[in-house]
């Protein structure tokens, strides 16, 4: 069975954001190129994450459900267990690791922080690049 963090993976790979319901949003940015004195990085993807992006759009959802074989219902009900064991975790202390994608964690204020992974090549911006 497919971790959690892989279907926001193949999210990612396909569309500009994903929102996890009740936890936030993981969106897509284009780095530009940068050029040093002696080489020059080509443009890469990162992502970020939007704490504020909590309203359910379906896509998460949709894309539990179709690679289950469950119904939408049984998917939102998957999606709302995982983001418990998130909570649950951050609300101890601990950070989260979210498959490739990056880590989670809560800072002093209780505000959820992402640091996102130096590797990013499940992105198909940065395959030939990582």
């Amino acid at each position: 069975m497919e971790q959690f963090s892989e279907h926001i993976e193949k999210l990612l790979a396909y569309h500009d954001y994903v929102v996890v319901p009740q936890l936030g949003g993981f969106v897509t940015q284009k780095q530009t190129a940068i050029i040093t004195a002696d080489k020059i990085l080509a443009p890469q993807l990162s992502i970020a994450f939007n704490p504020l992006m909590k309203h359910a759009d379906g896509l998460l959802a949709i894309e539990i459900a179709r690679s289950r074989g469950i119904t939408f219902r049984r998917a939102n009900e998957i999606i709302h267990e995982e983001v418990e064991k998130v909570q649950k975790q951050l609300n101890i202390g601990k950070d989260f690791l979210l498959g490739n994608i990056g880590t989670l964690s809560k800072d002093k204020s209780g505000n959820i922080q992402f640091e996102p992974a130096t590797k990013l090549s499940f992105l198909p911006g940065n395959f030939a690049f990582n």
